[in-house]
């Protein structure tokens, strides 16, 4: 089975104060490279969906880069579109503590036909979608991706413990980045 990670970076940053948050850097490397150079090095073809600005960040990296749109539901769609793949593993640039390991336990638990990765039970990021689902997550609209999705299907998605608060942490805000830097 084909898995291509598709890497949702196109957000406007909109609760960072004017800041661009996947610049930002931890440890010398901005959040976007941090989080694409870890989808790559899961050994899955990766599909990076940002904006033109945002293109710098990664030029370096064995990447698709294909330009999103203006929430995250357009530039979900904008990275499914001509995707010949049997499942996508849609990611979040700006979770930190997801691993090249998270990326390959969820691919390989694709006996679900949707997979979600876990933190103590409670549901987060990254998700797996067996082609199945690309009709269904190409009509979602606005920004809470592919929410209804999961809720339609909720007996189809198996779920994969990712241990750590790999599955929930998200840097959205100035005092995400605070905490998560203590």
């Amino acid at each position: 089975m084909s898995v291509t990670i598709l890497l949702l970076a196109a957000g406007k940053s909109s609760r960072m104060q004017g800041e661009d948050k996947l610049s930002r850097k931890i440890d010398g490397e901005s959040l976007l490279h941090r989080a694409a150079r870890i989808a790559c090095d899961s050994g899955l073809p990766v599909r990076v969906i940002t904006t033109d600005d945002r293109r710098r960040l990664i030029a370096d990296l064995d990447v698709n880069i294909v330009k999103g749109g203006p929430d995250m539901a357009s530039s979900l769609q904008a990275g499914l579109r001509d995707l010949s793949t049997d499942a996508v593993i849609i990611a979040l640039a700006d979770m930190p503590d997801v691993t090249a390991k998270h990326y390959q336990m969820i691919a390989a638990h694709a006996d679900h036909p949707i997979v979600r990765g876990t933190y103590n039970g409670i549901p987060g990021h990254p998700v797996l979608f067996d082609r199945r689902y690309f009709g269904e997550l190409m009509q979602i609209s606005g920004d809470i991706g592919p929410r209804e999705v999961l809720k339609r299907h909720s007996d189809a998605i198996g779920y994969v413990e990712l241990g750590g608060n790999a599955a929930l942490t998200d840097l959205d805000t100035p005092e995400d980045w605070q905490k998560y830097r203590k």
